[in-house]
């Protein structure tokens, strides 16, 4: 058990620098965005009118809504998924 030698390793000897066999941290996800019915009918206009706004649109269009322009981004990418033919 490699992985709980280096972990024990770590725990006993804090400045023993550590090597390629160490189990990798993993990057704490943000947490999900809750988007308001308001902002969704929004989005869903905005969406109507330009299906592919340019990153100046999305920003300005994240900043009206209070939102992130990550969300904003993600969001039309996954409606325009979402209305993708299957196939």
């Amino acid at each position: 058990m490699l992985w709980l030698d280096a972990a024990n390793n770590a725990l006993n000897n804090p400045s023993a620098k550590h090597n390629a066999t160490d189990v990798p941290i993993r990057k704490q996800r943000k947490k999900r965005t809750i988007i308001g019915k308001t902002a969704v009918a929004a989005l869903d206009e905005a969406f109507r009118l330009d299906s592919k706004p340019t990153n100046q649109e999305m920003g300005a269009l994240a900043d009206k809504l209070s939102l992130e322009k990550d969300v904003v981004r993600v969001w039309f990418g996954n409606r325009e998924h979402e209305l993708e033919p299957d196939g």
